[in-house]
């Protein structure tokens, strides 16, 4: 699970590369400092891959490609709010552990 977390980061800087926050910082800072604050590997994996899918062209076929199991796809998946998707749809969260 270990080299799942490395390959979550990798792709996650790729995700984000070119990438700036509001302030013009480089926006990969915000899902490492996520991580960060996780306790568990699965839970780091997507804490660092959470605005992965939906602020690039990274998809969840492409997560499973690379090794990760349903069960965080499916969180990852939980938590990526969908262009036409309204915010307060977005909010309410299906109960998928990993999605909170």
């Amino acid at each position: 699970m270990v080299d799942l977390l490395q390959t979550a980061i990798n792709l996650a800087h790729q995700a984000h590369a070119g990438q700036v926050d509001k302030a013009g910082q480089p926006y990969i800072s915000h899902p490492l400092r996520v991580m960060q604050q996780l306790s568990t590997t699965p839970d780091k994996i997507v804490g660092v891959l959470h605005d992965a899918v939906e602020d690039s062209e990274l998809t969840l076929t492409e997560l499973r490609r690379a090794g990760f199991p349903d069960r965080i796809v499916a969180a990852i998946d939980a938590i990526t709010k969908r262009e036409a998707e309204a915010y307060e749809t977005y909010l309410v969260v299906p109960e998928k552990p990993l999605a909170f």
